[in-house]
């Protein structure tokens, strides 16, 4: 848990949704480059008699936009499957949607009981 993304990794493996990881990995790198880069930005172009126009493209600027609201999407997605993988219901899924570090912490020291069986249909 001390190494980000490794964390990351393996978290998204144990809920069975190592596809999740790539998309979230790979959404945030281009939301890095877009933003560091500067082409989501907005450039500054003065004409001839002096008026300042703001120039953007839209293309790049949307960019991170589309990436968070992917991003949400896929996190929401773990908390499912994470909340099923230690066969618990809604509540825990909202509770790891809305208050993440305290219902790990519950999945992790209660007793509730991993059960990877449970992700790939096998009861």
């Amino acid at each position: 848990s001390l190494i980000p993304i490794y964390d990351l990794y393996i978290l998204y493996k144990i809920s069975g949704y190592k596809t999740g990881f790539w998309i979230f990995f790979i959404t945030e790198l281009l939301t890095f480059i877009v933003t560091f880069t500067g082409m989501g930005t907005n450039g500054i172009v003065v004409d001839t008699k002096g008026n300042i126009t703001a120039i953007t493209n839209p293309v790049f600027a949307a960019i991170p936009l589309i990436a968070a609201v992917i991003e949400i999407v896929v996190s929401i997605v773990l908390c499912a499957k994470l909340s099923k993988a230690f066969k618990r219901g809604i509540g825990t899924t909202l509770g790891l949607i809305f208050l993440p570090n305290i219902f790990t912490l519950i999945l992790g020291f209660g007793s509730a009981k991993y059960d990877k069986k449970v992700l790939s249909g096998n009861k």
